[in-house]
């Protein structure tokens, strides 16, 4: 059988005292046996290092790396530059994942020869944790499909798919994608300014229809707060 590779999960986190057990949560509950959690503080000046000392005495694969506050970009930055594995995985620090979340992304990545896997959106509007009470099936890698990455950047254009393909948090990554590249400092929409070059250089993409991600609408955060004039950087990303 198979050796399984280390993936480091990237979850950069400001001032989330209020939910950043709930991702935690998600993060140690996963299947997959082999990954190592990264938790970078961006300069939190609330009780956020106290919840990350207390996950820190429970769970031996849970590091900290606690930085000034310099916005999430820096805090992704930080984390790749610190990843002990070979395969990366974003994770908002307000949201959450399923527990086969990187065991199906994984299956499919070895399988197929991937460079990055990609997984389905699920949008809540809901304090609590949102996770199914019972767990699915390990081995149900669902309806996927294995796309080049022309084919895939093109889907952008169909409803429904620009954010699915720009976010940097449904998907598992080979680190070496990010040799040459960085996420943009001071910039809002920074997946999208990542994504494209990211996803051009992979060898093969895979997709399954599976919705494993639980993206958390009500956190006022540096990518969920109203209108300002920096959200124009999006517009300047997807030209």
């Amino acid at each position: 059988m198979q050796e399984k590779e280390l993936i480091t999960i990237i979850v950069p986190v400001y001032n989330g005292e209020k939910h950043i057990a709930r991702c935690l949560d998600s993060l140690f509950a996963q299947i997959y046996s082999c990954y190592e959690v990264l938790v970078i503080d961006d300069g939190s000046i609330d009780e956020t290092a106290t919840v990350l000392e207390m996950y820190q005495k429970k769970y031996e694969n849970l590091r900290v790396i606690r930085t000034s506050h310099k916005g999430v970009s820096h805090a992704r930055n930080t984390g790749l530059q610190n990843a002990l594995g070979n395969l990366i995985a974003y994770v908002d620090s307000d949201d959450e994942i399923f527990p086969e979340y990187l065991e199906v992304l994984y299956q499919l990545l070895i399988m197929h020869q991937a460079s990055v896997s990609v997984c389905g959106l699920q949008h809540v509007r809901t304090e609590e944790s949102a996770l199914p009470l019972k767990e699915s099936d390990v081995c149900d890698l669902g309806n996927y499909e294995v796309i080049n990455p022309t084919d895939f950047l093109k889907r952008m254009e169909e409803p429904f798919r620009y954010e699915l393909t720009t976010i940097c948090c449904n998907k598992l990554y080979k680190k070496c994608l990010f040799t040459e590249l960085k996420f943009p400092e001071g910039k809002i929409y920074e997946d999208s300014a990542m994504m494209q070059d990211v996803l051009c250089s992979a060898s093969v993409i895979v997709e399954t229809d599976r919705k494993m991600y639980l993206y958390h609408r009500e956190t006022i955060g540096i990518t969920r707060s109203a209108y300002t004039k920096q959200k124009l950087d999006e517009v300047e990303h997807s030209k």
